[in-house]
């Protein structure tokens, strides 16, 4: 897949990156209040119970991804007005971010959203906590994350860099180019 890029813009204060692939627009901005009834049906859509990284009930809170929004800490990606994935994280004190759900859909795994996603945050480091007996610790391996301990059954992943792409191998990157044309807005559930 090729992907184009736009340079980062502001929505009504709220950023947001927009690309294009296949004719398709692709935007990256944090989730505002009225689409909540989408993104809460995006992760109920994604987010199984029976998944061995789902390791506590929270992830499927509907209120907690309520709270997140309205905290603006959630950042989701879209493809023609489409969620196609969603994260949620919590801000530290230190200014560190923790990652605290994420999904992607399946024909768009591969592609790096998490981390595209993850660079709206700007210059931090983030953490997220893993099942250390399951595979998808393999995704963070593959992706750049370092594995800063093992505590309990948890493993603890760190951002290796503060500059997310930077830490991928550009051989397996979508190459980034910037778009032509019309840039459509994303409509929310009230347009």
């Amino acid at each position: 897949m090729r992907w184009l890029v736009q340079d980062p813009k502001e929505r009504g204060n709220i950023p947001m990156t927009l690309y294009t692939m296949q004719n398709k627009f692709l935007s990256i901005q944090v989730a505002k209040p009225d689409q909540t009834n989408l993104i809460i049906s995006f992760f109920k859509s994604h987010l199984r119970v029976d998944d061995p990284a789902i390791y506590s009930e929270e992830f499927l809170c509907r209120s907690g991804v309520i709270t997140a929004i309205r905290r603006k800490n959630v950042i989701i990606t879209c493809v023609n007005d489409k969620i196609v994935g969603a994260c949620r994280f919590y801000r530290k004190r230190n200014g560190d971010v923790s990652l605290y759900q994420f999904a992607i859909s399946k024909e768009y795994r591969g592609q790096h959203l998490l981390l595209r996603m993850l660079e709206i945050l700007g210059n931090v480091q983030v953490n997220v906590k893993c099942p250390s007996g399951i595979d998808f610790n393999d995704y963070y391996k593959k992706t750049g994350w370092s594995l800063e301990r093992t505590s309990g059954q948890l493993n603890q992943w760190v951002s290796v860099s503060k500059d997310f792409l930077s830490t991928l191998d550009r051989g397996n990157f979508p190459v980034l180019h910037p778009p032509s044309g019309k840039n459509p807005g994303l409509k929310s559930q009230n347009d």
